[in-house]
């Protein structure tokens, strides 16, 4: 969806997508996350990058009937694949973070009702 588009139907749905840039800004590739979701949920969009893997992870969410359902997603830059890897109802505040190697993703999320730290191997 275009910035247009977006101004014209902020609740309309568009493709997930990460932009991937080069340094210099000479170039830049739309990649396709796999699933839809809205112009104010992906601005609500968090991602952490690991460095040593070249590796994010991106929390977003998309909508359902019964309401947005959080979605974590690896996207690994050099082989420009992308893995669900969690998802879930939306609920509460979100954070993640890349352990130093890269290899390891902790995940921690919850609301006043309940919380959870994950942490996960994901691929690579």
């Amino acid at each position: 969806m275009t910035t247009r588009g977006v101004l014209e139907k902020p609740a309309g749905e568009t493709r997930a997508e990460v932009a991937i840039s080069n340094p210099d800004g000479s170039d830049t590739e739309l990649q396709e996350l796999g699933f839809a979701t809205t112009p104010a949920m992906l601005a609500q969009s968090t991602m952490t990058y690991a460095r040593p893997t070249d590796t994010a992870a991106i929390a977003t969410f998309s909508p359902t009937p019964q309401g947005p359902v959080r979605k974590i997603v690896i996207y690994s830059v050099a082989p420009k694949h992308a893995f669900l890897i969690a998802f879930g109802p939306a609920r509460g505040a979100l954070s993640m973070s890349w352990s130093p190697r890269g290899r390891y993703l902790a995940i921690a999320d919850g609301d006043v009702t309940a919380s959870a730290l994950t942490i996960l191997m994901p691929p690579h």
